[in-house]
């Protein structure tokens, strides 16, 4: 029995993803045509054309008309798709990426809490307090499962607070599937940094 053309497309993209992350498909670089493809992964051009459209939709890849798809540069490419981010965390996500990932989250968490602060109401505060408990917990008992969980509540509850569903989405994106990225990458190396103690939430 055949695999539906979704599940065949969605393989392609995530092997075309994966060779364009490490580097094997290169920036600039005119990845093979359509029929080229198909015989490589042994599939029907409606799934490559499938895959290379999925591609190019999170900036990975440029689609041209009558011309061969070319991989684009890394700036171009859509970091808050959770597609994307996965397949980094597949290849394993650079040291550098995550010191920009946590630049960015630096400029924008100051003025995050700064509004959970004004618009927080007791139900909001009791949620950050329970995740805060749990990070100290993991903390205390040396579990890295634990003080994950915690911190991803934290910064959950947090965006919550803000009562902005505008920021809820992109935050819950940019902040919260990052800092699993970044937990995983921490984890790599320690199980819990010792130095990275979570502060007593301030009175909101």
């Amino acid at each position: 029995m055949s695999k539906p053309t979704s599940s065949v497309s969605e393989s392609i993209t995530r092997d075309l993803a994966i060779r364009i992350i490490r580097g094997e498909l290169a920036e600039g670089m005119a990845i093979p045509g359509e029929h080229e493809l198909a015989q490589q992964y042994d599939a029907s051009r409606t799934s490559v054309r499938n895959a290379l459209q999925v591609l190019g939709a999170k900036g990975m890849l440029l689609i041209q008309a009558k011309r061969r798809s070319t991989v684009t540069p890394r700036e171009q490419w859509s970091f808050l798709d959770a597609e994307v981010l996965s397949w980094l965390e597949d290849v394993g996500i650079e040291s550098e990426l995550v010191e920009q990932l946590m630049l960015t989250r630096l400029i924008f968490e100051p003025d995050v809490a700064a509004m959970a602060a004004l618009n927080a109401n007791g139900h909001d505060l009791a949620t950050i307090e329970d995740a805060w408990t749990t990070m100290q917990a993991g903390q205390k008992n040396n579990s890295a499962e634990q003080f994950e969980r915690g911190d991803l509540a934290f910064h959950t509850a947090v965006l919550r607070a803000c009562h902005n569903p505008f920021l809820a989405s992109v935050g819950q994106r940019a902040f919260c599937r990052h800092a699993a990225v970044i937990q995983a990458d921490a984890g790599r190396r320690s199980p819990i940094n010792p130095r990275r103690r979570p502060a007593a939430p301030r009175s909101i």
